[in-house]
């Protein structure tokens, strides 16, 4: 018995030896910069003991002895270990290892190491994403990834930007697919560039294979910031600046422009036939008018500002994120403004130890004038057309001023309706998902969307009067003659709704034996679209009439299918297929199936690799895949489709609304599909601090949909020809990407770029001769763009020009222009047929660059940084059709440019380029290579310098992190196009034949903002 004592005293003794040995440490774990690492893991070496850094990367623990040593480990850091000592307080840094922060790639529908990774991929930096004075995620990542170019279609507030990846890829439609945390969409105006953990691009057909008929054009990945572990993280983001033109056209003013009128009729004023011009001219010369600048009245400062807040935190089975953002931007065209709200929530709960359920939802609010643009109406269509002698109101009646010249619309006037045309849109995204972790290997997802859209458009016609002085009392008084008078006010109201719901599941097997490495996943998923629309007119005395109701459905059913094999991290191949099934097609063609493989070759990883820090990684990757396009078919196109509208005549004649087709049905129609060949290499050297990667790919894309416009219908037909699979287009490229990443002591540097070559070339497009565009200017309705086999998608044609005749006797010899005089343009006769008619249109240029390119440079220096981005374009031209107007001949029609006078013809010799001024109708002005020029231009889209308080400051008002910075967005611009701006994408009417065509487009600002971030 006292043996039994003796040994339980001696085992209680050594046990409080123990727990007297163990010791409370703490401390933080931060990144080079001193941010904080949430969720870094801290476990001691050999032991179970361990756990999670929380907010500010703090942590707390209790270690067995001072010899314990500590392990510290993030994703995307070098880990670090630390022995205890007698230290109680530890301050770690963690290391960035350039090939660990991308570790992990998310591809579709789950996630690969990058090592694994065989596809083309690429990923754009959130920091550098929020650095920019924007809500658009794609004007946030123009330049910043190869093979991706992105266009601003307008400055327009509320705009958006259009997005090409790898070129051109259908007749109709080339936007790449969204994937928003699993969601497929085509818009991601509801996110918030603040809560944007990261961006991914898919690029070639082995990795878009995945999403099938979706991924046709590409895919953008986007993934939101979840909730943390543990602790509670609060971010404040804001900022507030003024927007400028960075360019306006440098026109007539009111004397230049009266002095060259009265010069085209000989300096005498009697021979103006309108008394009230005459006037006008008279007084301006005198010095008794001013006139008006028309750009300067349209045109304004303004302000753009935008608040940001989020909560991100956790405790015990839960995990959140709650965010939301206000955003408000008036445009620097005066009246035109957009503003945006934005809220969501994220949970993420976990039932069980293999049971995990999460939901959220997302909500935002758009508002924005829908501003007339890219047509010769516009706001600033007419600012640059309008002779500067008018003013903005007449100086009797105070009533808008019409000019008596042409039936150009008064600038000021149309500025001020515009804040009567209104679109608001509104949007609503709940999600439900779980996860069941079947075994360590094995794991179902589930997940269930809801997007429901919204979108109402208000447009406003108020009471107002134009008034018109044609000719003078005999007072000398004009005589005010009203023009045009709308008294009753009309309201057109459009409704647009859309609902979309998707459910995706998957059963995703990840296993490592050995030297052995799979990561497979199988999926169901099925989408439903629903999108209805109707169009009001309500008039002040109550009375209405409405479009009838129209609503377009289809559903899409899928299978697929995706394996990752890795055979010790050196040899690679991935294989992945999917099984679409579209209500769009009739039931013979309702499925399709498309395949694709890639593989993988870590060179570095072989033994025969030379150890050496000059270069230190090495993969080779090629891949091939096949991909489907349902995006450009429309609902019911293979049905025969009545529409209202038709009369018929019976019996007495009188006539009787009914319906008719309007087209034949598309009974064959079925997928476009492209087949892309992918190689690329990817190198690194000098320690992992500089990387290169090198793409080449070959995209043949088939059977694309030829538009019933290009294909004439027999005329007793009595409706269009049906849609048909008719053609066919293959782009080639060459992409490359240059990253290098230093640090020495407190500087930080970060330099890259890509520069990505395209060539495009039209195979087929059916029985037509070649596909038009729409005719742009208006005297001879020459189409701006042709579409031909063996050219590019959308080339411009039209008149070439060899220069100017100097006499009759070139004209005489020339032959084919008898009715042109010297100081008139001088055409080429193409076909020889001693006549210049539309039948002489050559090829001037495309709007497809030959390469687009970006670079930028990040540097930190203690609590300082800075970062600055450019992207260009090179060798694209653009069809300026706003020289139509002010390079004209006829000065009695618009305004010109002071370049076009100065220079213009004035006998032999003068000039060769430039031609005569008159008021005669002539050829001068027919759409030519006078319209085309280079679009080549060089931006510096963003600038920034920032600076960081102290941490001994922000820790006494108890603040993780407090930062201001000072920010331009397109700061300088360097081309030679003479518009508004050279960045010019598609058509007023979104019409992809009219890509590059400038019609006087809404321009972007040159903005400049002081912004603050804080996190506490």
């Amino acid at each position: 018995m006292k043996a039994k004592y003796i040994v339980f005293t001696i085992l209680l003794l050594f046990h409080m030896q123990l727990i007297m040995a163990q010791r409370s440490i703490s401390g933080s774990v931060r990144d080079s910069e001193g941010d904080g690492l949430i969720g870094a893991t801290i476990h001691v070496e050999g032991t179970q003991i361990g756990t999670t850094a929380g907010i500010d990367g703090s942590f707390s623990l209790e270690v067995p002895s001072e010899e314990s040593v500590l392990v510290i480990t993030y994703i995307g850091f070098d880990t670090k270990r630390v022995q205890v000592g007698d230290q109680t307080n530890f301050d770690i840094i963690l290391q960035e290892n350039i090939e660990l922060l991308n570790e992990v790639v998310v591809v579709g529908y789950g996630e690969v190491k990058k090592s694994d990774l065989t596809g083309s991929v690429g990923s754009v930096d959130p920091e550098q994403i929020q650095k920019l004075a924007t809500v658009d995620i794609g004007r946030a990542i123009q330049g910043k990834v190869a093979g991706v170019q992105v266009t601003t279609n307008s400055g327009a507030p509320g705009s958006g930007t259009s997005i090409r990846v790898r070129g051109i890829g259908s007749f109709s439609n080339s936007n790449p697919l969204y994937v928003v945390d699993g969601f497929l969409t085509g818009d991601i105006s509801n996110i918030s560039p603040n809560d944007i953990e990261n961006i991914e691009i898919l690029k070639d057909a082995s990795a878009t294979a995945i999403y099938g008929s979706r991924g046709a054009n590409g895919v953008v990945i986007v993934t939101t910031k979840q909730g943390l572990p543990t602790g509670v993280q609060v971010e404040f983001n804001s900022y507030y600046g003024t927007q400028t033109a960075w360019r306006t056209i440098d026109l007539l003013d009111a004397q230049g422009y009266a002095k060259t009128y009265l010069d085209l009729k000989g300096g005498q004023l009697s021979d103006i036939e309108s008394e009230d011009l005459r006037s006008w001219i008279q007084q301006t010369l005198s010095g008794n008018n001013d006139g008006t600048d028309w750009q300067d009245e349209v045109l304004q400062n303004a302000p753009i500002q935008s608040y940001d807040v989020s909560v991100r935190g956790g405790f015990k089975k839960l995990r959140y994120s709650i965010g939301g953002t206000y955003f408000k931007q008036d445009g620097i065209v005066v009246n035109s403004y957009g503003k945006r709200s934005q809220a969501n929530i994220q949970l993420e709960f976990n039932a069980t130890k293999k049971l995990k359920l999460s939901g959220g939802i997302k909500y935002s609010l758009n508002e924005n004038t829908v501003y007339n643009q890219g047509t010769y109406s516009s706001v600033l269509g007419t600012a640059i057309r309008k002779d500067p002698v008018n003013p903005i109101r007449d100086p009797i009646t105070g009533n808008w001023d019409r000019t008596n010249l042409t039936d150009i619309e008064n600038p000021a006037r149309l500025a001020y309706i515009s804040q009567f045309r209104v679109q608001e849109s509104e949007r609503i995204q709940p999600t439900f998902g779980l996860s069941y972790e079947i075994s360590r290997s094995l794991t179902f997802k589930s997940n269930v969307t809801w997007d429901n859209r919204d979108i109402v458009g208000n447009f406003l016609t108020p009471v107002y009067t134009t008034v018109e002085s044609k000719n003078l009392d005999e007072n000398g008084l004009p005589i005010i003659n009203p023009q045009e008078t709308n008294t009753t006010e009309e309201l057109q109201v459009q409704t647009n709704n859309l609902n979309v719901l998707q459910n995706s599941n998957t059963l995703s097997y990840d296993k490592t034996i050995n030297a052995h490495s799979i990561n497979a996943v199988l999926g169901f998923e099925i989408y439903q679209s629903d999108a209805s629309n109707v169009t009001e007119q309500i008039f002040a005395d109550s009375t209405g009439v409405s479009d009838p109701y129209r609503e377009r459905a289809f559903n899409l059913m899928s299978y697929f299918a995706r394996a990752v094999y890795s055979y010790d991290s050196k040899y690679l191949v991935t294989a992945t297929i999917r099984r679409d099934g579209s209500s769009k097609f009739p039931e013979e063609n309702r499925w399709g199936t498309f395949p694709s493989f890639s593989v993988g070759w870590n060179v570095d990883r072989e033994s025969f690799f030379p150890e050496t820090k000059v270069i230190t990684g090495m993969k080779i990757r090629t891949g091939w895949g096949e991909v489907g396009n349902q995006e450009p078919i429309q609902p019911y196109a293979f049905y025969s489709v009545l529409s209202p509208g038709w009369q018929y005549a019976f019996d007495n004649n009188t006539p009787y609304q009914g319906y008719a087709p309007t087209f034949i049905p598309s009974e064959n129609i079925t997928w476009e599909v492209s087949r892309m060949t992918n190689f690329g290499l990817d190198f690194y050297f000098l320690d992992n601090k500089l990387s290169l990667t090198t793409e080449y790919y070959i995209k043949d894309t088939k059977d694309l949909l030829v538009d019933s416009r290009f294909v004439p219908a027999p005329v007793f037909a009595g409706a269009q020809a049906p849609t048909s699979n008719a053609g066919s287009m293959t782009n080639k490229g060459l992409e490359i990407t240059l990253d290098f990443r230093q640090e020495i002591e407190s500087f930080t540097f970060n330099v890259g770029g890509n520069i990505s070559f395209i060539d495009n070339e039209v195979t087929a497009i059916g029985a037509a001769d070649n596909i038009q565009g729409a005719a742009y200017e208006p005297k001879t309705q020459i189409p701006a763009t042709r579409t031909v086999v063996g050219g590019e998608f959308g080339a411009f044609y039209g008149l070439k020009s060899q220069g100017i005749f100097q006499s009759q006797e070139e004209i005489d010899a020339h032959g084919a222009q008898p009715r042109a005089m010297p100081g008139d343009v001088k055409w080429l006769d193409h076909n020889g047929d001693g006549e210049i008619t539309v039948q002489d249109a050559v090829l001037l240029g495309s709007p497809i660059p030959d390469f687009t390119y970006g670079f930028y440079l990040n540097a930190g220096f203690k609590n300082f940084d800075f970062s600055a981005s450019f992207m260009g374009s090179q060798g694209n031209e653009i069809a300026n059709i706003m020289t139509y107007y002010y390079e004209g001949s006829d000065v009695i029609e618009n305004n010109l440019l002071k370049s076009r006078v100065e220079n213009a013809w004035t006998g032999p010799g003068s000039s060769n380029t430039v031609p005569r001024l008159t008021e005669s109708i002539t050829q001068n002005d027919w759409f030519s290579d006078r319209f085309i020029e280079d679009g080549s231009f060089l931006r510096l889209r963003n600038i920034q310098l920032g600076y960081t308080l102290p941490d001994q400051i922000t820790n006494k008002v108890k603040l993780t992190s407090v930062r201001f910075y000072l920010s331009a967005d397109n700061l300088l611009t360097f081309t030679d196009y003479s518009g508004f701006d050279p960045e010019v994408g598609l058509a007023f009417n979104g019409d992809p034949f009219g890509n590059g065509v400038d019609l006087g487009n809404y321009p972007q600002a040159r903005t400049i903002i002081f912004g603050t971030n804080i996190k506490f």
